[in-house]
C-alpha cells in the first residue's frame, strides 16, 4: 500500500504543478511570440511612407516653368500640346512636356500666393503597439535660383476649399502648418491632430510645398515616438529615404524671356484655352 500511496501522491503532485505551471508557460510563449515579432518589425522604420504627385486641372491648372528661352515657333508648338492635354485629355502631353525641360507648377495663396507643389502623403503603422507621430517638417536639402527661361501659365477652372499640410520652404526648416483657405486658420499640424498609428494602420494627408523664387529639393522628416524613443523617418519624392529630393521650383521672382536683334525669346505666356499661348505682362 506505501509504494502505491506514493505513486499516488506524486502524480497529484505532478498534475498539481502542472496546473499551477501552465498559465506561466503560456504567458512565456506568448512572449517568446511577441518578442519575435518585435524583432521582426524592428528591421523596418516605426512608420512606412508613400507619396504620391498631385496635379488636377481643376485644381492646379497646367502651367510649366522652363530654363530655356523658347522661339515663338516652339511656343507655338507647346500650345499645340497644351490643346492636346485640356481639350484632348490626352497625358502623354505631359510626357513631351517634360521632355522639353518643363517642370510643372501650381499656385496657392495663403496671406500671400506662392508657388506650389501638391503631393499625397501616406504613411503606414509598422510595429506591434501605436507609433506616435511627434513632428513633421519639411528639409530644403538644395537651394537653387529659380528658372528663368519660359513660363506658362494655364489657370486652373475652380478652386478646392479642402484643408491642407502647408511647407513654407522659404521660411527654413519649420514644422508643416494646417492652412484652412475657407477661415485663413493657419497653425502647427500637430497642434491640433494627435496622429498614432497601430500596425498597418493607415494615414494620409496632403502636403503643398511653397516657394517664391528657389528652385527647392526638399525631404519630409517625420519624427516618431515610440517606447520612448523618438526616431526620424526621411521621405523623398519615391517614399524610401535616399530617393532624390522632391522639387518645387518657384516663379515668384524671375523676369522671363530676354530680347536678342529685336526678337523676343522666352517669356511669360497664358493659355487663352483655344491652343495657344498669349503673352503676358510682367
Amino acid at each position: 500500500m506505501a509504494p502505491l500511496l506514493i505513486d499516488l501522491v506524486g502524480a497529484h503532485h505532478s498534475a498539481w504543478l502542472t496546473s499551477e505551471q501552465a498559465p506561466d508557460q503560456e504567458v512565456r510563449g506568448q512572449r517568446a511570440v511577441e518578442d519575435a515579432e518585435d524583432a521582426r518589425l524592428a528591421g523596418r522604420p516605426p512608420v512606412g511612407t508613400r507619396v504620391e504627385p498631385l496635379w488636377e486641372d481643376e485644381v492646379d491648372g497646367w502651367s510649366w516653368v522652363f530654363d530655356r528661352a523658347f522661339h515663338p515657333e516652339e511656343i507655338a508648338e507647346l500650345g499645340a500640346l497644351a490643346d492636346r492635354h485640356v481639350s484632348d485629355g490626352d497625358t502623354s502631353a505631359d510626357e513631351q512636356v517634360r521632355a522639353r525641360g518643363g517642370t510643372r507648377w501650381s499656385g496657392f495663396c495663403t496671406d500671400e500666393c506662392w508657388t506650389a507643389t501638391r503631393h499625397e502623403v501616406v504613411l503606414t503603422g509598422q510595429r506591434r503597439e501605436p507609433v506616435a507621430v511627434v513632428r513633421l517638417r519639411a528639409r530644403v536639402v538644395e537651394r537653387l535660383p529659380g528658372p528663368s527661361g519660359t513660363l506658362l501659365t494655364g489657370s486652373p477652372q475652380g478652386a478646392d476649399p479642402l484643408e491642407r499640410v502647408v511647407a513654407y520652404l522659404d521660411r527654413g526648416e519649420g514644422d508643416l502648418r494646417s492652412y484652412d483657405q475657407r477661415t485663413g486658420i493657419d497653425q502647427p499640424f500637430l497642434h491640433t491632430h494627435n496622429l498614432t498609428l497601430d500596425e498597418d494602420e493607415e494615414q494620409g494627408f496632403e502636403v503643398v510645398a511653397l516657394t517664391e523664387d528657389c528652385r527647392c529639393r526638399w525631404e519630409l522628416v517625420v519624427t516618431t515616438s515610440y517606447r520612448g524613443k523618438t526616431e526620424d523617418v526621411v521621405v523623398r519624392s519615391d517614399g524610401t529615404a535616399d530617393g532624390a529630393p522632391v522639387e518645387t521650383v518657384g516663379t515668384g521672382a524671375a523676369q522671363f524671356g530676354r530680347v536678342v536683334d529685336g526678337e523676343r525669346l522666352g517669356g511669360s505666356f497664358t493659355y487663352d484655352f483655344e491652343g495657344h499661348w498669349v503673352p503676358a505682362t510682367q
